[in-house]
C-alpha cells in the first residue's frame, strides 16, 4: 500500500516484492516522481541490508537490480530515537520532534516523497503531516 503524508492511500503493492512485471512497472513509475523515502527504525536495517546486498550478490532478479540502484542514488531520512548510524551513505538519521520534522520536509522543494514504514509507523507520520 502506498501513502502519502497528507494520507492518501493507493492501490496494494509490496514495495519490498513486487510479483509480476506490470507491479514492477508500476511501482518504477511511480517512483519517476520521488527523490525522498522516510522509513522507521522497524523496517529499516531489513531494508537496508537487503537493498545493499542486492547491489554486490547474485541471486537477485533485474527488477531488484533496478529498485536497489534506485534506493542507492535516492535520500532516506530513517526515523529512529535508537539508532546511533544509519549504516548507509544516502541515509540521515531523524530524532526530536516528529512533527515539526515533517514540516520541514514538507516545505523544501522536490519531487514527492514515499513513505516506507510499518501500519503503526505509517498512523502515526500521517497524522504528524
Amino acid at each position: 500500500m502506498n501513502t502519502t503524508l497528507d494520507g492518501i492511500v493507493t492501490d496494494e503493492l509490496s514495495w519490498m516484492q513486487p510479483d509480476t512485471d506490470q507491479s514492477w512497472d508500476s511501482l518504477f513509475e511511480m517512483l519517476t516522481n520521488v527523490d525522498l523515502l522516510l522509513l522507521g527504525n522497524g523496517m529499516w536495517q531489513g531494508y537496508r541490508d537487503y537493498w545493499k546486498s542486492a547491489l554486490k550478490e547474485t541471486g537477485f532478479n533485474k527488477n531488484e537490480i533496478k529498485y536497489a540502484r534506485f534506493a542507492n542514488r535516492t535520500k532516506h531520512f530513517v526515523f529512529s530515537s535508537t539508532l546511533k548510524e544509519a549504516g548507509w551513505a544516502n541515509a540521515t538519521l531523524v530524532s526530536g520532534d516528529l512533527k515539526q520534522c515533517i514540516q520541514q520536509i514538507k516545505m523544501e522543494n522536490g519531487k514527492n516523497i514515499q513513505l516506507l514504514v510499518e501500519r503503526n509507523s505509517r498512523q502515526k507520520l500521517s497524522t504528524q503531516a
